[in-house]
């Protein structure tokens, strides 16, 4: 089953959409696995549901807002009398953020060097502004597109400030920050087809290994070889989407000398192996 999914959006000018809270039918709700490369936010009104983000069960219930990362795996399990607001923005929306000095933020998100907690239980700040973002997007009001913009960056804003899924210190002034783990993340980015050792990436901070090893978990909660890692995979998933090269050369291009390897991790993170993913690409 291909569990990638396209959004699409009615106005790209302002990519975001949402799907209003409406009553369960009779039973239980249980959508298919799925992933996609915007953000989506599940906002909790009433009931209760179950959520699965990769590989973690979650138990969301009234008030509660389950954050799914671009491109995590996730599927939704929830009974008659639950109600949920589904969020989608596309990066688009807030792509031209270099103009107002925060690309900074959005630019280690965007390229996935970080990611927000996926669980957001009883935050009546966050839970405010997405009433009102939400209201917005409901009436329509002259100057919408503005309040609309302005919401979704003030929302991230209370996200980076408190469910990054590190110690937050990424943006910290002055502090083993983004820009102290950067060279190593371009290096791997530029030259994602080679096999980099521990040594050289370290090297590209100046620091050690064990002290870069450290600093880049803290930030960005996961190892360098993790991560790694997850930059080929997604190489992978964009070439099976926009070329009609073989599993294998895009295996190789993408650093994998083994494509069993590669599909037996491939199929971990996106639920789908390679080849069924392209005999069903979007």
């Amino acid at each position: 089953m291909n569990r990638y999914e396209r959004i699409p959006f009615e106005d790209d000018a302002l990519p975001i959409r949402i799907n209003f809270a409406a009553p369960i039918p009779e039973g239980q709700l249980k959508e298919r696995y799925s992933w996609h490369e915007q953000t989506e936010l599940l906002y909790f009104i009433n009931g209760s549901a179950r959520v699965y983000c990769d590989k973690l069960e979650l138990e969301a219930k009234k008030g509660d807002v389950v954050f799914i990362n671009p491109c995590q795996v996730h599927r939704v399990e929830a009974c008659s009398g639950t109600l949920y607001h589904c969020i989608m923005i596309d990066k688009a929306l807030y792509g031209s953020c270099e103009l107002l000095s925060i690309g900074r933020y959005f630019e280690p998100y965007n390229e996935g060097h970080l990611y927000f907690e996926n669980h957001i239980r009883g935050d009546e700040k966050l839970n405010l502004m997405l009433d009102e973002l939400c209201d917005e997007l409901r009436d329509k009001d002259v100057g919408y597109e503005l309040v609309v913009k302005a919401m979704v960056l003030k929302v991230f804003s209370l996200l980076f400030r408190n469910y990054l899924n590190g110690d937050g210190s990424i943006f910290s002034e002055g502090g083993e920050g983004y820009s102290r783990i950067k060279p190593a993340m371009e290096l791997m980015k530029s030259r994602v087809s080679e096999h980099i050792g521990l040594k050289e990436l370290a090297s590209s901070c100046n620091v050690s290994q064990a002290h870069f090893c450290r600093i880049f978990k803290e930030l960005c909660g996961r190892s360098p070889m993790q991560y790694f890692l997850e930059l080929r995979l997604v190489r992978v998933a964009k070439l099976l989407k926009t070329t009609e090269k073989s599993v294998s050369e895009i295996a190789w291009e993408s650093g994998f000398d083994d494509v069993s390897y590669l599909c037996r991790r491939f199929k971990e993170r996106y639920g789908v192996t390679p080849g069924k993913l392209r005999n069903k690409k979007a």
